[in-house]
């Protein structure tokens, strides 16, 4: 009894003597360059719909090796909770989708955790994307992963901070970011709030190691002072939660604020929506007295506070629009090959004001 031989890959050449055309003509309209190089739409379809018929599967591996470039880009999170990196990486899809370039999604080492929480990218991740020859990281920065960063700027991988970037960006001068000008919008929400009728107005943060931390808490500051309401030590609270703020920290804290106080704020602002609303869950666990009448304010507007309990108001992050500036700020640098760090704001500023 014979064995049947091993079905036979697909090649362009297959393609070719299958249509009686050129192999350039084949890879030309495989490659979407159909139209720049004037074959007719007649001939395209033909070759698509062989192509579909036989089964023909591009070889990746040799299209990169050809081109010298893999166009595979590493996205990494500090989790993908809450829906922050949901928006980011359906921008950075948007820009992607009709191109030949492959987003790796993953997520930081917890299992070396340091004082913020998180460990760094990974040797193994380091390593993938090393191997893989990835040609950017696109992340949210993280202080414990600095040196992964230099080691892969150092290989020649583009690395772009998303969202925001590092406190201390000394020795990270080649980095390149997409951030949104937080500043603004934290003073838009925090006018938003004295316009509203508050007049005691606390503070809760959590330090996370880059800058948008600081500037939202100067933002704070600087609008109290503007409206001529008192800055009151004891009701701004960094939180020691090791990066992640919990319903366990929320009720600490709250408690540091609330008990033995006569006098209590009539809201709070937080940094991001994730505190926003667990600060409101934390109201609702302790039973605080006319904690319906306090305001909570986050940043974000993130999915999370459409369901909150309480009255929160947020302002937007153009995650979206980040994602797609920072997915194209990747293709610029492909492009030109700058020595020079590309550093982008985008600005948005709009309310949305949750209370019932």
């Amino acid at each position: 009894m014979k064995m049947s031989k091993a079905k036979q890959s697909v090649t362009i050449n297959t393609i070719a003597c299958h249509l009686g055309v050129s192999n350039c003509t084949v890879s030309h309209v495989l490659n979407g360059q159909d139209k720049k190089r004037k074959i007719s739409k007649a001939t395209a379809l033909r070759v698509k719909r062989t192509a579909n018929k036989l089964g023909y599967v591009p070889n990746q591996l040799a299209r990169s090796l050809r081109r010298g470039k893999t166009g595979t880009v590493s996205l990494v999170f500090t989790d993908l909770i809450g829906g922050w990196a949901h928006e980011i990486v359906s921008g950075v899809y948007d820009v992607f989708q009709s191109l030949n370039n492959t987003p790796i999604i993953s997520l930081y080492d917890r299992s070396r955790i340091n004082t913020h929480g998180l460990g760094g990218i990974g040797r193994k991740q380091v390593e993938s994307i090393l191997q893989r020859r990835d040609e950017a990281l696109l992340c949210q920065p993280v202080e414990a992963a600095r040196g992964d960063y230099l080691k892969l700027i150092d290989a020649g991988v583009n690395v772009v901070f998303i969202g925001s970037i590092l406190e201390d960006m000394v020795g990270l001068e080649r980095v390149h970011s997409v951030t949104w000008d937080c500043g603004p919008a934290a003073e838009t929400i925090m006018r938003h709030l004295i316009s509203s009728g508050c007049r005691k107005i606390a503070f809760i943060g959590v330090k996370h190691g880059v800058d948008s931390d600081i500037i939202r808490f100067n933002a704070y500051r600087k609008c109290l002072a503007e409206a001529g309401l008192p800055v009151r030590d004891e009701w701004e609270i960094w939180s020691d939660s090791s990066y992640r703020f919990d319903r366990e920290c929320a009720v600490s804290e709250l408690r540091s604020i609330f008990d033995g106080e006569e006098e209590k704020p009539d809201a709070i602002f937080t940094i991001n929506d994730s505190i926003a609303v667990t600060v409101l869950e934390a109201f609702r666990a302790m039973g605080i007295r006319g904690s319906e009448d306090i305001v909570v304010a986050g940043m974000g507007n993130l999915a999370v506070t459409r369901f909150s309990p309480g009255n929160l108001v947020t302002v937007t992050e153009p995650l979206f629009q980040i994602g797609q500036v920072a997915a194209e700020t990747f293709l610029e640098l492909n492009e030109h090959d700058s020595l020079t760090s590309v550093h982008k704001k985008i600005s948005c500023n709009g309310i949305c004001d949750r209370r019932s």
